[in-house]
């Protein structure tokens, strides 16, 4: 596995876009056009991570995470509600 050149800018910055869904999602569209060029080479079964697949990737992540949690805290709310008032 290899990261690219243009992987070690693409990685952290990723991660620190995920913060905010809202601006990895702009990311995402501004690279589409990036197809070309990838994040990770893996040379063993010749794949390259393209870059708005990384993105993507983490917006999805991110998004899941995020209705997990409040889904749980939903439920956990109305749960300690009917606890408190029996």
């Amino acid at each position: 596995m290899e990261i690219t050149s243009i992987g070690y800018f693409i990685l952290p910055l990723g991660l620190l876009l995920s913060l905010n869904t809202k601006y990895v999602y702009y990311a995402f569209l501004f690279f589409v056009p990036f197809s070309a060029s990838a994040v990770i080479n893996i040379e063993s079964i010749t794949f390259g991570l393209q870059i708005p697949y990384y993105l993507a990737i983490l917006w999805i992540l991110k998004t899941l995470i995020v209705q997990t949690l409040a889904s749980n805290n939903d439920s956990i709310c109305k749960q300690s509600k009917r606890k408190i008032f029996r």
